[in-house]
């Protein structure tokens, strides 16, 4: 039986770089409503003064927010643990359920852009890549499932 799960070290770098990829949309959402609030507006000094003082608001709040985010997650990732038994794989999730597939039962179990994707006829697991000794757990899946 051979446990495999993410480092904190690990788990802070995946949380950081989500994070990072979905800021541009969270800017763009920013932009567009500033926008949208500048066109239906037409006292454009007043509102001038009302986005000096609200935008460094929700500047540091966005901040305080995805800091919290990442430190929530990276507890989250961490929570994840993928065990391999004689029998097949166990999935022990953050929620406090297990989901396990026997090898004899796996239909598809193929890498794609996130990790290694595991599949039953009812039941499915994804192991992301980011996870510690990742080529190690996806190389002994596919050993015993052929």
């Amino acid at each position: 039986m051979k446990e495999f799960t993410f480092s904190e070290e690990t788990a802070k770098k995946t949380m950081r770089s989500q994070a990072i990829s979905r800021l541009p949309m969270i800017v763009i959402a920013g932009i567009a409503g500033i926008y949208l609030a500048t066109i239906q507006n037409e006292e454009f000094p007043r509102l001038t003064l009302v986005l000096a003082i609200t935008l460094p608001i929700l500047a540091i709040a966005g901040y305080i927010g995805i800091r919290m985010g990442i430190k929530s997650g990276t507890k989250s990732l961490m929570k994840n643990i993928y065990r391999l038994t004689g029998n097949g794989i166990e999935w022990f999730t953050p929620s406090g359920r297990t989901v396990i597939i026997e090898y004899d039962k796996i239909d598809i179990y193929k890498t794609i852009t996130k990790g290694l994707l595991i599949k039953s006829k009812n039941k499915k697991i994804l192991i992301p890549r980011e996870i510690d000794n990742f080529s190690e757990i996806s190389g002994l899946i596919r050993e015993k499932a052929k």
